[in-house]
């Protein structure tokens, strides 16, 4: 994507290349770690092996937050739930519950020393796209979009 980069001011030999999307802790493995966690996330919210999520909520793994040393992960979910009778807490608490099991097929999935612990969190992605919608209205905005 164009990141440029800029020497650590070391000898050539022994320089490295600090990329502005570096962050210290955020490496490779710590990004791959997530995805495969996404992955079987995602695998187990499709075979249903989840207990107690209500019927009609469609869950959507959305992202995977890893800890540096690998022993946390923040997965943030979002749903389209049928009934659209205001389950939300009730899918969350399904979810919370459900973090030993995923945890305990975490460690026999992944080839890991040891599993990260799983925290469930809401995506909030309607309430994004509320606020998007809201300040696009803004009259601040539509002046610079007439412009």
């Amino acid at each position: 994507m164009g990141d440029s980069f800029k020497p650590t001011g070391k000898s050539k030999s022994k320089e490295k290349l600090l990329y502005k999307s570096h962050v210290p802790g955020k490496g490779v493995r710590p990004k791959r770690v997530a995805e495969t966690i996404r992955q079987a996330i995602s695998s187990l919210l499709v075979q249903g092996r989840v207990e107690n999520l209500p019927l009609g909520a469609f869950i959507t793994v959305g992202d995977v937050d890893v800890s540096p040393d690998l022993a946390q992960a923040a997965v943030y979910v979002s749903w389209f739930d049928e009934s659209k009778e205001g389950r939300e807490r009730l899918i969350m608490e399904a979810l919370r519950d459900a973090e030993p099991m995923v945890r305990n097929f975490l460690a026999q999935t992944l080839l890991l020393r040891r599993a990260p612990k799983v925290t469930f969190k809401y995506a909030g992605t309607q309430e994004r796209v509320e606020n998007i919608e809201a300040l696009f209205r803004s009259p601040v905005v539509q002046k610079d979009i007439k412009e």
